[in-house]
């Protein structure tokens, strides 16, 4: 039964019963609920995928770490022949500055020249020897330029000017290689994306380097380069080098005489858990830091020979199995507990 009013000019107007007319106001209801929810939840997913992702706690942090991202990472690094001064190295950091961009960071890049004749001295630990810091290149004597890539996430609250560097260097042996050090480099840009605004109150450095297979050439210039105020602010240097192998080959912090500092205290309760260990590690960009007087650790692990049989009659082909063969060797689990831990050690220097 339809319900009857009159117009102003007397005529009868037809509307809705009542029973359409409530469906209806509740069909709009849910559909405005629907749209809220809806918007709503892109809004979190568009945060979480973006570096406006907020997290309340550290502890948010490392449970937001995101193995695909991960991987995805290591599998466009990995997709480069890095070699020092190559268009792959370039492609490389130009791959990496765009996504520390968008996870809100400014970029800064050092370009640095190198000879490749000019060989890293054997008692590279050796404080004595001042050859180790002869990095600058003649314009007659440079083969090449090669580049670092900078991110800094200022503090959130104003503090005495300390500062901790997270490094990893992308650069290769020119094959594509996998673990050393593609792995390291995800591991840093994920720490990057996690903490990008976090509260923490010392500024982290994130410092990408290039030609530490030919010398430590990297790290090597951007530590040469810094003041006496920097060094002296810089409570510690965590580099990231060889991590998320499956294996026995645990975890371990290498320093450069195989004692604790400063920089391995950061990870106290993983060391006292027996999580990981500290040795003396092998050659990594953390021993530029540490000739410099700067506390540093080297997160990874000691690398395991690949076994192979001779089959291979040219060398693309050796690389190619040798780059599959490191890719199954993936410790995803690994991967994710290294990020957790560096995030862990920021945290608890610089306090949340």
């Amino acid at each position: 039964m339809k319900d009857v009013v009159k117009s102003r000019n007397g005529g009868d107007i037809s509307v809705k019963n009542n029973g359409k007319l409530i469906i209806l106001f509740c069909f709009l209801i849910l559909f405005i609920i629907f749209c809220a929810i809806t918007g709503c939840s892109r809004q979190d997913q568009d945060a979480t995928d973006s570096a406006s992702m907020k997290a309340c706690s550290v502890d948010d942090a490392i449970a937001a770490s995101d193995i695909n991202r991960i991987m995805d990472t290591i599998s466009v690094v990995s997709s480069y022949k890095r070699r020092m001064g190559s268009q792959g190295e370039k492609d490389t950091y130009n791959y990496l500055k765009k996504l520390l961009e968008s996870y809100g960071y400014s970029t800064t890049t050092q370009i640095y020249p190198y000879d490749l004749q000019k060989e890293l001295p054997r008692n590279y630990r050796d404080a004595k020897d001042t050859s180790f810091w002869y990095v600058d290149v003649s314009d007659a004597k440079k083969d090449g330029e090669s580049q670092n890539l900078i991110a800094i996430k200022k503090p959130s609250k104003a503090n005495v000017g300390n500062i901790v560097v997270v490094s990893a260097h992308y650069d290769d042996t020119g094959y594509g290689a996998v673990i050393d050090n593609a792995t390291g480099v995800s591991v840093l840009m994920e720490v990057a994306r996690l903490t990008a605004n976090l509260d923490l109150n010392t500024e982290i450095r994130f410092i990408l380097v290039s030609g530490e297979e030919f010398g430590l050439n990297g790290s090597r210039y951007y530590v040469s380069k810094l003041n006496e105020q920097d060094k002296q602010h810089i409570l510690a240097n965590i580099n990231l080098d060889y991590v998320g192998e499956k294996g026995d080959n645990n975890l371990i912090l290498a320093t450069i005489d195989g004692k604790e500092n400063a920089a391995s205290d950061l990870f106290r309760e993983f060391s006292q858990k027996k999580e990981v260990s500290i040795i003396r590690g092998p050659l990594s960009d953390y021993i530029s830091f540490a000739r410099a007087g700067i506390p540093s650790v080297s997160l990874g692990q000691l690398p395991t020979p690949i076994k192979m049989e001779n089959i291979y009659s040219v060398d693309i082909d050796r690389e190619k199995a040798v780059v599959e063969i490191e890719k199954s060797r993936l410790d995803e689990g690994r991967l994710k507990t290294s990020v957790g831990m560096v995030i862990k050690a920021l945290s608890r220097d610089t306090g949340i």
